[in-house]
């Protein structure tokens, strides 16, 4: 099984607290604004793609509307309580689905898909048949397929679980972030312990495989007992698995977040302590960490992925990797395909005008080049692996890494001397495998920024100039 994760010391906690991609993606989505992607080049991507028929994808869609704004959001909504709105949204996803499904050709099976949002349950069971009507005139799920999509207990209905098990789903992802009243209040998310517990139980009696809560801290008003207390009924309510995410706090891209501040961010120490409490408690009721911010029970999928390597990373977070390749569809979804990365339009409008034309809306995108693939499958592998075995890559890329990476190499010896990582060198004295130890999980955002030849050129003045939103180790 995977590693049990350890913290270092504090002092070695403050030294590594620095701004950092998650690295859902590499390169990273600010990166994507140094290269000039079109529709054409979404095209030129989907192309290629279709050479590969046999081969499986993921689906991603974005339902971004939301009754109500959590002041932690991130994500890419619009809050509204005006329903009907949807039918018109639910027209322009089966438009782009048809699109792009009839550039992909023969290639259709899905052996993931994800609903995300948003709160994907704003649409009533009858718009959920609908979207899922449309998925199945363009694509077929494999047998084993794992169909998952994000429920907030507040506006989830028995009669829409049901719905969902019915279409074919089997995986439920819900957010919780704190049960304390305090902290919910503080944040505008009041989620009752025995709402959620009761929609989860109802979940798992309808065959629904796993459950994953999400959990934030870093919140105002959080204590170490009040996050071990959310911690203890999660495990109480049987989840398989637990996402524990540091609060990124970006006033500036997400205004409504700045009514946090006054009442009162926990410390860079406390953020520390808030999630060792956690992560105790978890290790105590037999949850395994999965990379680097993710638990699992030890009977979960997730936790056998981690065991036998087969564990990977994408804009969702930790999955189980059955297909290379996602589409996304829907306002602001991203996806990976064809060896390049592509967003959709952000603004409903345009959006809409988009699919009206008959355009794919592609807002920008990334294709990777060979160094790009070459440090992307070394990122994969430290956050998915904790493991990276050089002499693997040399025979996998036409690139050769000791020559391509010889500065990175050598900063890894610093990462060696805190106790966060284990070299293997040849005889020659050559690095030729990283191993991660446990005390280094928390850290390991920092050693794969090692790697990320477009951080490296911002910071010697290079690259884009931009400034990405990164958040920080803990």
């Amino acid at each position: 099984m995977p590693e049990t994760l350890r913290l270092p010391s504090y002092e070695l906690l403050v030294k590594y607290d620095q701004p950092g991609p998650r690295y859902t993606s590499y390169p990273t989505v600010p990166d994507w604004a140094e290269q000039v992607f079109k529709v054409q080049d979404y095209h030129s991507a989907l192309e290629r793609a279709r050479l590969t028929p046999q081969e499986p994808l993921s689906l991603y869609i974005h339902l971004p509307f939301c009754e109500h704004l959590c002041l932690y959001c991130g994500c890419n909504i619009i809050v509204t309580r005006d329903h009907s709105r949807t039918a018109a949204y639910l027209k322009l996803l089966a438009r782009e689905l048809e699109m792009i499904a009839e550039q992909l050709g023969e290639r259709k099976t899905l052996t993931q898909m994800h609903w995300g949002g948003g709160t994907p349950t704003f649409l009533n069971s009858e718009e959920l048949t609908l979207l899922m009507s449309a998925v199945n005139k363009n694509f077929t799920f494999s047998p084993d397929a794992e169909l998952g999509i994000e429920v907030d207990p507040r506006v989830t209905s028995q009669e829409q679980i049901s719905t969902l098990r019915g279409l074919g789903f089997n995986r439920l992802s819900v957010g919780v972030q704190d049960f304390k009243p305090e902290v919910q209040k503080a944040v505008n998310r009041i989620q009752s312990k025995e709402d959620t517990a009761k929609m989860l139980a109802y979940a798992r009696n309808l065959g629904f495989v796993s459950t994953n809560v999400d959990l934030i801290y870093g919140l105002p008003g959080q204590t170490k007992e009040s996050l071990i207390d959310t911690a203890e009924a999660v495990c109480e309510m049987e989840a398989g698995r637990v996402a524990l995410y540091g609060y990124a706090h970006v006033p500036w891209l997400h205004p409504q977040q700045a009514a946090l501040e006054k009442m009162g961010l926990p410390t860079g120490e406390e953020r520390v302590r808030l999630f060792e409490a956690a992560m105790l408690k978890f290790a105590e009721r037999g949850y395994v960490p999965i990379g680097l911010d993710h638990f699992a029970r030890k009977d979960d999928e997730l936790a056998r992925a981690a065991d036998n390597g087969t564990l990977h990373r994408n804009f969702m977070g930790y999955t189980v990797a059955r297909a290379g390749e996602m589409i996304g569809a829907g306002l602001t979804a991203i996806g990976d395909i064809g060896g390049s990365f592509t967003q959709n339009l952000k603004d409903y409008k345009a959006y809409e005008t988009a699919i009206s034309q008959g355009e794919l809306p592609i807002l920008r995108g990334y294709r990777r080049t060979a160094d790009d693939n070459l440090r992307r499958q070394i990122i994969l592998d430290l956050m998915c692996r904790m493991h990276l075995d050089l002499e693997g890559f040399k025979k996998q890329f036409e690139l050769d890494p000791w020559e391509c990476l010889k500065d990175e190499l050598s900063e890894m010896e610093p990462f060696e001397k805190d106790g966060l990582l284990v070299l293997t060198r040849s005889d020659q004295g050559r690095i030729q495998k990283i191993k991660i130890t446990p005390s280094g999980r928390i850290c390991i955002r920092n050693i794969c920024m090692v790697f990320d030849a477009h951080l490296r050129a911002r910071r010697n003045g290079g690259g884009s100039g931009k400034a990405p939103v990164f958040s920080r180790t803990l």
